[in-house]
């Protein structure tokens, strides 16, 4: 019927509006966050967004079907129109089956969201983070500098392609600053 229409035309944009922009904001929120914990600088946050988007829709879909829900019925009151369908006889369920026949399978897959962020999208992140800390260090060890972070410094002589020379590891404690590793190679590989 026209009022069926209407109703999912309106619950759609509002749905499809509020979905995008709730998943912008869970995006940057969650991508921020695991910058900050792995200490990965922002203009990397290419590597973790992708890996991000399961969680980031599946957050967002009950809030945005609730959104959307409450407006399409919130502007129907405020037009009198719920008042126009209840004179007309038309029972207030008939006026919200539409919308529980669309939101019923969308919460239905959340679960199947929620398995594929799990596992993967944690793979993913670490895979990631791992190829880029390579890329950080043999660029740093290519210009010969000794890359340093929180408690753990190397040093390579020498590094040619994926051969290193004459390696420098150096493990310390973060809070009294003294070293609990050293160690000395004469070469390694990437």
């Amino acid at each position: 019927s026209a009022i069926t229409r209407y109703i999912l035309t309106e619950f759609a944009k509002t749905f499809a509006l509020t979905l995008g922009a709730l998943t912008a904001v869970l995006m940057l929120t969650c991508v921020s966050f695991e910058l900050e914990r792995y200490e990965v600088p922002l203009e990397y946050m290419y590597l973790f967004a992708p890996w991000l988007v399961p969680y980031a829709v599946k957050s967002a879909i009950p809030a945005a079907a609730l959104f959307a829900t409450s407006t399409v019925f919130g502007r129907m009151a405020a037009f009198n129109e719920l008042t126009a369908a209840k004179a007309m006889g038309i029972a207030p369920s008939r006026l919200s089956s539409p919308l529980l026949a669309v939101v019923a399978p969308l919460c239905a897959l959340l679960p199947l969201l929620d398995d594929l962020h799990s596992d993967q999208c944690v793979n993913g992140m670490h895979a990631a983070l791992r190829e880029h800390a390579v890329s950080i260090l043999q660029e740093t060890l290519r210009r010969g500098e000794t890359l340093e972070r929180k408690g753990f410094s190397i040093h390579a002589e020498r590094c040619d392609g994926d051969q290193l020379r004459n390696i420098y590891l150096q493990v310390r404690n973060t809070e009294s600053k003294t070293t609990t590793l050293s160690a000395k190679a004469e070469s390694g590989v990437f």
